[in-house]
């Protein structure tokens, strides 16, 4: 794993929400709900929160390499 990644992100949690995600990818929310809607970034729902684990993120940012 990209240690750069695990070292821009360290203040997060292993799991984030939404919001945190977003900020994470520097998005819009309509960009980032299509992110996760088409499968590019798994997640879980909690009744209608998103939980995002952090591992996730990354794997997503180093693919897009």
């Amino acid at each position: 794993m990209n240690v750069a990644y695990r070292q821009l992100f360290k203040d997060y949690p292993d799991a984030v929400n939404f919001e945190q995600y977003r900020q994470m990818l520097g998005m819009g929310r309509n960009q980032a709900y299509k992110f996760l809607h088409e499968g590019k970034i798994p997640y879980r729902k909690n009744g209608k929160k998103y939980i995002i684990a952090k591992i996730n993120i990354i794997k997503f940012l180093i693919e897009s390499e």
